[in-house]
């Protein structure tokens, strides 16, 4: 029997803007198989305004818009299937000048 974490293939990939308004991670659209968002995590270095939010676009479906807070860093189990050739967008909106990370994990 196959061990199910050799199984499963997770990715990582993070983007971190040191002074900007909103921090982009994009995952490119892929042939053979669309991406699977797992979770993410975002976080900023200070408490944001009002302002602040996370969202989640792949083609012209938003599967998540949620508003941060505080600092984080801020879990979200997301457990999306996009089809294939669909660009996904993690977007970490802002004020100017802090700095923000974006975490994705996905399949």
């Amino acid at each position: 029997m196959r061990n199910l974490a050799n199984a499963i293939k997770i990715k990582h990939q993070h983007d971190v803007e040191a002074a900007g308004v909103t921090v982009d991670n994009t995952l490119a659209a892929d042939a053979e198989e669309g991406h699977f968002i797992d979770n993410i995590i975002v976080s900023y270095d200070a408490t944001p305004s009002a302002a602040a939010k996370v969202t989640i676009i792949g083609g012209s479906v938003k599967v998540l818009d949620q508003w941060i807070p505080s600092a984080g860093p801020h879990q979200f189990f997301v457990g999306y299937q996009f089809p294939k050739n669909t660009e996904v967008i993690v977007s970490l909106e802002g004020d100017a000048g802090f700095i923000g990370k974006v975490d994705v994990y996905y399949q």
